[in-house]
């Protein structure tokens, strides 16, 4: 094979149409063949129908993380609502504030992860 150097991309990666339209012309310049498997294949920059299909899909992909977004927030409002849970941030008027305790992996409390 002449061009031994291959990059997958799923469209639903994206994180809007324009990002496609960023990263394709730095694969092509490094020789870098691009399979989109939305396409059936490689990717061809010279071809108008494979940079309409990405576009939609890039529109898609950004549709669809909206919608995500939205159902993850409807669900935090419901467990508020519903459970009385308190999300972080400040305590709401009401709320009693309590030490935890030390936390259960001392090495984790130190590096500052959960």
């Amino acid at each position: 094979m002449a061009n031994d150097r291959h990059k997958f991309y799923r469209a639903c990666r994206l994180e809007g149409s324009f990002q496609f339209s960023l990263i394709a012309p730095r694969f092509a310049a490094y020789g870098v063949d691009l399979w989109v498997p939305e396409l059936g294949g490689k990717f061809d920059p010279r071809n108008p129908s494979h940079k309409m299909l990405m576009s939609v899909l890039g529109g898609m992909s950004e549709s669809e993380r909206q919608h995500v977004q939205a159902r993850v927030r409807a669900a935090m409002d419901a467990q508020v609502v519903n459970e009385g849970r308190h999300q972080g941030g400040r305590a709401p008027y009401g709320y009693v504030v309590v030490d935890g305790g030390p936390h259960p992996n001392p090495r984790k409390a130190a590096g500052g992860s959960a």
